[in-house]
């Protein structure tokens, strides 16, 4: 059987993990849990990234060894600008980043023209074969592309607070593209962001190894994170190499809480977003909300959204379509932790199980009839909305804390429609499945000198020049 994860042995798939899993506590289901998920704020749409804040040194490199060397001379909040090129990594070379309060971004603000690049998702060998490993605070990663790397393209460490990661490609690593790491047992990482990014594998993972450990996001043990207006594709295994799925797109577990996931398109991945993680016993999220997304899945796709010994959250107005997939269901529950949660509002095009293994939701107001002919363009995983979608269209009565839908459109009247997108007859601004149209180039002012010294929590970059 192909589906590790579905057999009575739910320990044989830990989605993007291969160490111990700790336990947890269920709760006990109340109503009362819908108003401090509303108070988790949303934000809308992507700029392009302001000009540094005035407190910020402002520098410049040319290479990898000019970055270490501005960062380990700052000496308070720094701002280091890239300029356009290829910035080759190997794992023998790190740039050690000791200095919180960094932000790195392209000088051009275009996130194609600067690449940190590895040796290759197979490239083998003993190291740390990351892009960007994180560890200290108030780190900004902007306006650039990491690829190619053995080990994960963006890594954030416990303790690691306040870490934005905006309008960046991650594209074809060995393991998770974006890995915040850590378990419940180490210190949480609070209040990151990840957002209007393309995080994808140009075909599949091909790390000549498994073939099958890997996510776009895996996130342990954070706590009120936001990971918005992405797009994530080919999120899988490789047929080649395993039957086992690769893991979630957006996983989050171990711990975490309070995490909102909306305004992503998810498509072509094996598994699209998993509060919790079924290779282990006791709660693993709470809180939290998923809304506004777009899960398109291919012939081989297993559930568009999981909530997997999960507490407290709420996931609606989401949009998932996947026929012909080996699993039947868009949406499930799963195990007896997960209670006080809500699944409203969606429109898939498979039923939704919400009481798998014990689990205990209230499932209200979905639709799961949804029809290619509903969409744009189904095959592309453009999943908005088109005039014939008359079961999802003005279906529900709008909801007190959804004030937009997938485009940023306000949600203005009465009747809400199902799913993430809120169709118009005067509307034709949708942007469609384009990969999150990046922000346009916000050019570097002229850089000021940078000065030494300081201390800080620390950051470090596993780069190295050519």
């Amino acid at each position: 059987m192909r589906r590790a994860h579905r057999s009575g042995d739910p320990s044989r798939c830990p989605w993007g993990y291969k160490g111990p899993i700790l336990a947890g506590l269920a709760v006990i289901f109340v109503n009362a849990f819908l108003a401090p998920l509303i108070a988790i704020a949303a934000t809308c749409g992507c700029p392009p990234l302001g000009p540094p804040p005035a407190d910020h040194t402002v520098v410049t490199a040319v290479n990898l060894s000019e970055l270490q060397a501005q960062i380990g001379g700052a000496s308070g909040p720094t701002t280091i600008y890239l300029e356009d090129g290829v910035y080759r990594v190997t794992p023998a070379s790190i740039v050690n980043v000791d200095r919180g309060d960094i932000t790195i971004r392209s000088k051009s603000g275009d996130r194609t023209a600067v690449i940190i690049e590895g040796q290759g998702m197979a490239a083998g060998g003993s190291g740390i074969g990351h892009g960007i490993y994180i560890a200290a605070d108030n780190v900004t990663i902007a306006d650039l592309t990491v690829r190619q790397t053995q080990h994960h393209g963006i890594f954030v460490t416990p303790g690691s607070d306040n870490c934005s990661i905006y309008n960046v490609m991650v594209m074809d690593t060995g393991e998770q593209l974006i890995k915040a790491s850590g378990g419940s047992d180490q210190a949480p990482k609070l209040g990151g962001t990840i957002a209007c990014s393309l995080i994808a594998y140009t075909t599949t993972l091909d790390d000549g190894d498994d073939g099958w450990y890997t996510n776009g996001i895996d996130l342990l043990n954070t706590k009120g994170w936001t990971i918005r207006d992405n797009t994530l594709r080919n999120i899988r295994h490789h047929p080649d190499l395993t039957d086992q799925l690769a893991g979630p797109a957006i996983l989050v577990w171990q711990g975490a809480s309070d995490t909102l996931i909306e305004g992503n398109r998810i498509i072509d991945c094996d598994i699209g977003i998993a509060l919790g993680n079924a290779g282990g016993g006791g709660v693993q999220h709470t809180g939290g909300i998923v809304r506004n997304n777009t899960i398109k899945g291919y012939s081989g796709s297993d559930v568009g959204i999981g909530l997997i010994r999960a507490t407290g959250a709420l996931v609606e107005h989401n949009t998932v379509y996947s026929p012909g997939g080996p699993w039947a269901h868009s949406i499930e529950a799963r195990f007896s932790e997960t209670t006080d949660c809500t699944i409203r509002n969606n429109f898939s095009d498979e039923p939704i199980w919400p009481d798998r293994d014990g689990a205990m939701v209230v499932n209200l107001a979905n639709r799961s009839d949804a029809q290619a002919s509903d969409f744009r363009d189904a095959a592309a995983g453009d999943l908005h909305l088109t005039a014939t979608a008359v079961s999802a269209i003005n279906a529900v009565p709008a909801t007190g804390g959804r004030t937009h839908d997938l485009d940023c459109e306000e949600i203005n009247d009465a009747a809400a429609d199902l799913g993430a997108d809120e169709w118009r007859a005067d509307s034709g601004e949708d942007p469609g499945v384009s990969d999150r149209p990046q922000p346009a180039p916000s050019p570097a002012p002229s850089p000021s000198p940078s000065t030494g010294g300081g201390n800080g929590n620390g950051c470090y970059i596993d780069l190295v020049g050519p």
